[in-house]
């Protein structure tokens, strides 16, 4: 390989290195080109530290070009799913998540042996490109980065780093100093591009922003609305919960996204031993038509409940709408609770 110095940040000047090795503008450590691949669905080159391999790492910086139409934001939940489906102990959070740029990290302590790794704790950005997204992830071999790594690479990521064309990477051996600054300048147009549209996204973010502190107003309304006529007035009142990473009941909210992979229901409960205990979730209505029963779960109430715990999840997007779940003990709805899915994104 040329003796250069390859500087992902687009703004950044390509020159000599005295060891002859890669690094990046912000990060103090040498790094080399471990493994490189291209197919027709995905081209990935990997860098680790001198001294470590694919099979021996602790850190390692991935630069992924996928070729396709899927969105950021669907690219980043797909491997949410699968991380939580592998590794349910995992913690899996969005820094931010817009349509077209995406910047997610995730701890994982430990997963299924099928999975590839035994702890990993990963900082990736995916943006969208003209045909199809680029995701550059840095990660550490530990459930836990140390802090320093973690402000490091956040500030990196979050930044033009993963703007950087990964082409520049698996080229570097072959291409003159001339060849790298025609390839830098033209990134740095892209750039500007990239920051203009950013400006007029912000100026419609803070009128979505807006939109949704109107939507959610509007969903605890709705939650808190009375039961219809007719019925019951003393049904207790059924709490929708968000979950966690090691998939626990979280946050109680009215309001969830649709790309959220499901969500929980409680009610504290007391019912005789052996009554039976039905749990319906339906749909309400909204995008994907009228009301239809979309869940019902039976079971058994033992003495040593005190709590019913639901929990309703989703392989695909949830339905954009309104919802309600409904508590059934022996044929007597006793509870009932609400809440509304709006499209991930639209409302920040």
């Amino acid at each position: 390989m040329n003796t250069m110095i390859l500087a992902l940040l687009l703004w950044a000047q390509i020159g000599p290195s005295p060891s002859g090795n890669l690094m990046v503008q912000g990060d103090p450590d040498e790094w080399v080109i471990a493994e490189q691949s291209d197919n027709e669905r995905v081209s990935t080159t990997i860098l680790l530290r001198p001294g470590e391999s694919v099979a021996s790492w602790y850190e390692m910086l991935t630069f992924m070009e996928l070729k396709g139409s899927d969105l950021p934001r669907v690219i980043a939940n797909q491997i949410r799913d699968r991380l939580l489906a592998n590794c349910p102990q995992s913690q899996f959070e969005f820094h931010h998540e817009r349509p077209d740029d995406v910047l997610y990290e995730f701890r994982s302590a430990g997963c299924n042996a099928s999975y590839g790794h035994a702890s990993q704790h990963e900082i990736g950005r995916i943006i969208r490109r003209p045909n199809g997204a680029l995701r550059v992830a840095y990660a550490v071999n530990s459930p836990q980065m140390s802090p320093e790594l973690r402000r490091r690479w956040t500030t990196l990521l979050d930044g033009r780093l993963a703007e950087a064309d990964p082409a520049l990477i698996r080229g570097a051996g072959d291409r003159s100093a001339p060849a790298l600054a025609e390839a830098a300048s033209a990134m740095r147009s892209a750039s500007e591009s990239i920051r203009r549209l950013n400006a007029t996204q912000d100026e419609l973010l803070a009128e979505l922003d807006r939109l949704g502190a109107e939507a959610r107003e509007d969903a605890a309304r709705y939650a808190a609305r009375s039961p219809a006529p007719g019925s019951s007035a003393n049904l207790r009142q059924v709490s929708l919960h968000e979950i966690r990473g090691d998939g626990s009941p979280g946050i109680a909210q009215s309001e969830f996204k649709s790309t959220d992979s499901g969500m929980w229901a409680l009610m504290p409960l007391s019912a005789r031993p052996g009554a039976q205990v039905r749990v319906r979730w339906i749909y309400e209505g909204g995008e994907a038509g009228g009301e239809q029963l979309i869940r019902e779960f039976d079971m058994v109430w033992d003495a040593s409940y005190d709590t019913l715990r639901s929990l309703l999840q989703f392989n695909r997007l949830i339905p954009v709408g309104r919802y309600r779940v409904e508590v059934v003990v022996d044929g007597l709805t006793v509870g009932v609770g609400r809440f509304s899915v709006r499209r991930a994104g639209q409302f920040g």
